[in-house]
């Protein structure tokens, strides 16, 4: 295999860049905004802006994208499902409260939140589900018991900011020029428009919201909250509360996390009222790369109960063709999606067309169309199969090749001991521990593609083993921790 000795050029460009907005940023924790300390709330979103800025990703703006008729929908449906779906009908009084994913996979004729359906089928406290959107729509998998739409806070956020806008912008005057003298610290501007609405959006969640929802915790007794991806606006809002009321707030693993993962790692020490108490990692190659456990944050290695139980369950999927050619698997991410595109034309020129297919399979985010608005034109028109919905453990099984830069499904892909080709694009030096341990070839354009991939080695490194990366009986284990949580 091929071993990584030295950084390239760009992981150590990024890995600089990291480290100093790590120790730049400390001043911003203590400042605040309408007596609100902000910054951990728009953080993400910020450090995202600065990559933006500095060309390593692309970030996609899906309000710009929307017609006046897209945009008429989505106020409907957002009100529909406040008023029949809302938190605000949730009258029941339970143990564990459960901030659900929108990111549904299909399971027969339905959608499952997979981040939550198989352990919480044999969990036995009560518990209730508040969902969160998806780009502001929910799958259509049934109204259940128990289950409600997060949509309600939003609008009541959303007619605070309407009608307070003006007096929120006066009031945030002096940390927006303070935040755009910050950026320039990195030789980078943030369009004014754009702080604007990361403070009033902060602004209104709390303004309109923090009674609501602390009177709701209290009302229905709860004493955890178990969530995914913890640094979502409201979701901090919701943990701030929880941890204020004396609740335990947990973390599902639902993606990357590592030591070069932003919402995961921090330049200090400081315990942080909006991360939660606890996180429920994959494995322990999760807890041994991250340091948020220095901000008085607990992992335990728990497992993936959807990665368990479809690795067990592997069916041959009819998206794919099945013929005798060498399938190479590229799986996309949003923010990098169009470079990755660009590389997959390439590739396409390069190879030979009868001993070798593409599949391009789409993050979920790409799924209505956007990749359409915002890849090469002349991507569309070439023969590479692009995927959606198809079964991602099919893929990985039915291809011969995978090929990525930072996604998680990558991890879930060492299962099937195929050909593993990282990308240099921004986010690749997540995995630089992979790529120096040998298991992952490592190519920087399609040059190193190519050659990656026409390179006849067979052996692939299992380091500590499948277990080290995803713990097992994972279903077990989340139950038994939140039994022990309880009690």
């Amino acid at each position: 295999m091929q071993k990584v000795k030295s950084q390239s050029r760009l992981i150590k460009e990024i890995t600089d860049f990291y480290e100093v907005f790590l120790e730049t940023e400390q001043e911003l924790f203590r400042r605040k905004t309408a007596g609100i300390r902000y910054w951990h709330y728009i953080r993400f979103d910020f450090f995202n802006e600065l990559l933006n800025g500095k060309k390593w990703i692309e970030k996609i703006d899906h309000h710009e994208h929307r017609t006046l008729l897209m945009k008429v929908g989505i106020a409907t449906n957002l009100l529909k499902n406040s008023l029949l779906h809302g938190v605000r009908k949730d009258k029941s009084k339970d143990d564990v409260l459960v901030l659900s994913s929108a990111k549904k996979k299909q399971k027969g004729s339905s959608y499952i939140d997979p981040y939550t359906y198989y352990w919480l089928r044999k969990m036995r406290h009560p518990y209730t589900a508040w969902e969160d959107h998806l780009l502001w729509s929910h799958r259509k998998h049934g109204q259940q018991p128990g289950l409600f739409f997060l949509d309600d806070l939003y609008v009541r956020a959303i007619f605070y900011r309407f009608l307070m806008f003006r007096k929120i912008c006066l009031a945030s005057e002096d940390e927006i020029d303070f935040l755009r003298q910050f950026a320039m610290k990195f030789d980078l501007e943030i369009p004014k428009k754009k702080l604007i609405s990361l403070l009033t959006n902060v602004v209104a969640l709390h303004k309109s919201n923090f009674g609501y929802i602390k009177n709701k915790l209290s009302e229905k007794d709860i004493r955890l909250v178990v969530l995914i991806n913890h640094y979502e606006p409201l979701k901090m809002l919701i943990v701030s509360i929880a941890r204020s009321l004396g609740i335990y707030t947990v973390e599902l693993q639902h993606g990357n996390m590592g030591r070069y993962h932003i919402a995961y790692n921090f330049g200090n020490t400081n315990t942080l009222t909006t991360l939660p108490d606890e996180i429920l990692t994959f494995g322990e190659f999760w807890n041994e790369t991250t340091t948020i456990s220095q901000n008085n944050v607990k992992m335990t290695s728990t497992g993936m109960p959807f990665f368990e139980e479809n690795l067990s369950q592997v069916e041959l999927s009819p998206c794919m063709s099945d013929n005798k050619k060498v399938k190479i698997l590229i799986l996309s991410q949003e923010v990098i999606g169009p470079q990755l595109a660009l590389m997959a034309i390439e590739l396409f020129q390069r190879l030979d067309p009868d001993g070798y297919e593409i599949w391009y399979k789409l993050h979920p985010r790409e799924y209505g169309g956007s990749w359409k608005v915002n890849y090469p034109s002349e991507f569309e028109n070439l023969n590479i199969r692009v995927l959606a919905d198809c079964d991602l453990y099919a893929l990985f099984a039915q291809s011969d090749i995978h090929i990525g830069v930072y996604s998680t499904t990558i991890m879930e892909g060492l299962a099937f001991n195929k050909k593993l080709i990282l990308v240099e694009l921004y986010g690749v030096h997540y995995f630089s521990d992979l790529i120096n341990s040998g298991r992952a070839f490592f190519a920087r354009n399609s040059d190193e593609i190519q050659m990656a991939i026409e390179n006849d080695s067979t052996q692939f490194l299992t380091g500590r083993g499948l277990s080290y990366y995803w713990e097992q009986k994972s279903v077990e284990k989340i139950n038994q921790r939140i039994s022990e949580i309880l009690k």
